[in-house]
């Protein structure tokens, strides 16, 4: 009788544990759920930003291009207007004094 009762404690404490052991492998299994779904948006955080980057890069180096271009013609015409006036200021200086 006795050794009866002491196989059904053991028995129950297997169970018991059994059931720990589960409910820990649930908990488990749903921090693993949290953790790769926060990798997932990562992941997808990542690629929206080099997306992003993309078109930055897409639309600012056409613009800053476009810049540079119009700053060297805006300094080629004024590189001319300047020839063109000490010219006319030597050709005026000829006349009148000349």
């Amino acid at each position: 009788m006795l050794e009866t009762v002491q196989n059904l404690n053991n028995e129950i404490k297997l169970v018991e544990m059994a059931f720990e052991l589960y409910n820990e492998y649930q908990n488990d299994k749903e921090k693993l759920g949290k953790l790769n779904n926060a990798i997932k948006q990562a992941e997808d955080d990542i690629k929206k930003l080099k997306s992003y980057e993309e078109s930055i890069y897409s639309q600012i180096i056409p613009m800053i291009e476009k810049m540079q271009n119009d700053i060297s013609n805006l300094g080629n015409q004024i590189d001319k207007k300047s020839h063109v006036f000490l010219d006319l200021n030597t050709r005026l200086f000829n006349l009148l004094y000349g």
